[in-house]
């Protein structure tokens, strides 16, 4: 009996090495795009690293002048009482404490933002708040600043003048004294953190 040969048609060969190419060329496509979504994601991890530690940075840079500006006003509080230039007596005892407790809540404010950025960052925008408008009207006046007041004012006792004052932490409080002053400002520094903190909050929330 004699062995027989098969050999598959032409035709056949032909289509199966067409299949391979097609194969073989899914599968290059297929290695590229995984590459590509890896490079790709791995770029957008590091920027997202970058601009976290963007935020770490600002918000750090703010917990650090609030922290120090704190501890400025309550050092030139206890220096102003203890100079011997001012009668101490109960009002004046009880404007230091006020005083002193907005210069505590803006060192607690500082603190806030090492432990929980978002809740420090609350809080830091009601300091900030606090102090972006001073003002003096006959017996009612309230000025509080803890770090740096770039301010922009009027002052009305001789007709509409427009004022620039700079001050380092400071603090005043008055009712039912006339100061003989009559003046509105806006604290520069305070508004511009304002605005800075409410951006850093917008991207802690994301």
């Amino acid at each position: 009996m004699g062995l027989v040969a098969f050999y598959p048609p032409r035709n056949v060969i032909i289509q199966d090495e067409k299949s391979r190419v097609r194969c073989d060329k899914c599968t290059s496509a297929l290695i590229l795009l995984t590459c590509r979504a890896g490079y790709t994601w791995q770029q957008t991890r590091q920027e997202n690293k970058e601009l976290n530690n963007q935020i770490r940075n600002q918000i750090r840079a703010i917990a650090l002048y609030q922290i120090i500006g704190g501890i400025l006003g309550i050092a030139l509080t206890l220096w102003v009482l203890f100079s011997g230039e001012m009668v101490i007596d109960q009002s004046a005892l009880r404007i230091s404490l006020f005083a002193g407790g907005l210069y505590i809540f803006s060192i607690l404010c500082g603190r806030m933002l090492f432990r929980n950025q978002k809740r420090g960052l609350v809080l830091s925008l009601i300091n900030q708040v606090l102090q972006v408008v001073y003002f003096s009207f006959g017996a009612y006046a309230f000025q509080y600043v803890a770090g740096l007041r770039v301010g922009a004012g009027v002052d009305m006792v001789a007709g509409w003048v427009f004022k620039f004052r700079l001050a380092l932490s400071s603090f005043h409080f008055s009712i039912g004294s006339d100061t003989g002053q009559k003046f509105i400002g806006v604290n520069l520094v305070a508004l511009f953190l304002i605005f800075w903190i409410e951006r850093l909050l917008e991207k802690t929330s994301r």
